[in-house]
């Protein structure tokens, strides 16, 4: 048994961590109105939605955190993730068939890897009992429209399996550029099947997202697993006893992020907002004690490491 206020032990199994480690999965206010939205869809096997944000908004995790929530809710489903990278048909049906991690000879066409990617998710939903596949597309701006043409291939063979097929797509807002092209090129179509439901994702809009993050690294989260020690605990174990929680710091946080001009810019990405929240940690972790406070000094420090200031100047560069 380990025992945790040992800052020896902790030390020792830091390395593991999953911020350090770059998988801290938080469930933002974001995230999880992001999951009722795409839950719905899928409870009720619409054919495809997407979801869009500015870069360093958090797509990816959110990604990762609706996969996990649908498999834990949907048992009976099979979910697959693919990562975009806008090369041509015959590889993105490579690239589908490799991120199920379906064995394949090196040489074979598109037709062979086409089957054995519908054989695969038939095999799936059979050893669960189940008949709706959910396909998560990251970086989903990426798709051409011959990738489209592919999955809309994948979506009719399965029906004809008797099996229902949803695509949930995270991208870029240049999405919505390609949704226009494919207007003008009438593919009418494959809008219909995977770009009529749009869904945007902010970042951290105000005050009450910032409140919501804090509590779940307060409360929400677990390392190690199992243990029900939240992140802030692990690294203050001494100040957590002792009534010590991020989430008291709000108010000084959000007036010290409220310092930087954000003309034009409405969201704080929620990337460095998690560089902020992180450094506080780990910057001040061998500072823990019972008395142990965050100042502004300290939290203008994350601020100032976290880089935001100058992703905020670039998005304002970039705004229309």
């Amino acid at each position: 048994m380990l025992d945790l206020n040992s800052l020896d032990v902790r030390e020792e199994i830091l390395d593991s961590h999953p911020i350090i480690k770059g998988k801290a999965l938080i469930l933002t206010p974001m995230i999880s109105d992001a999951y009722k939205k795409i839950r719905e869809k899928v409870w009720l096997r619409h054919s495809g939605l997407f979801l869009y944000a500015q870069p360093r908004m958090g797509k990816t995790s959110c990604l990762t955190a609706v996969q996990k929530m649908l498999n834990y809710e949907y048992p009976e489903k099979y979910t697959s993730q693919l990562e975009a990278d806008g090369t041509k048909s015959a590889n993105f049906m490579k690239d589908l068939v490799k991120a199920a991690h379906i064995y394949h000879k090196s040489r074979e066409l598109y037709p062979e890897l086409l089957e054995r990617y519908l054989g695969h998710v038939e095999a799936q939903l059979a050893a669960v009992d189940g008949d709706h596949f959910v396909l998560l597309i990251d970086e989903m701006q990426n798709i051409s429209r011959d990738h489209y043409g592919v999955l809309l291939t994948i979506h009719n063979r399965l029906r004809q399996r008797k099996i229902s097929m949803t695509t949930v797509g995270f991208a870029q807002p240049q999405i919505l550029n390609r949704r226009s092209s494919l207007f003008v090129g009438e593919a009418t179509n494959l809008i219909a099947r995977f770009l009529s439901e749009p869904v945007s994702f902010p970042g951290c809009v105000g005050k009450d997202d910032l409140r919501g993050i804090l509590r779940s690294f307060d409360q929400e989260s677990e390392f190690p697993e199992g243990t029900g020690w939240s992140y802030t605990r692990f690294f203050f174990p001494s100040a957590f006893a002792a009534g010590f929680k991020l989430e008291i710091y709000l108010d000084l946080i959000w007036s010290a992020l409220a310092e930087i001009d954000r003309a034009g810019v409405s969201h704080l990405p929620m990337e460095h907002v998690f560089r902020i929240i992180e450094h506080l940690l780990l910057a001040n972790r061998r500072d823990d004690n019972p008395d142990f406070k965050l100042d502004e000094p300290i939290i203008k420090d994350a601020i100032h490491s976290s880089g935001v200031r100058q992703f905020v100047e670039l998005m304002k560069r970039a705004a229309p």
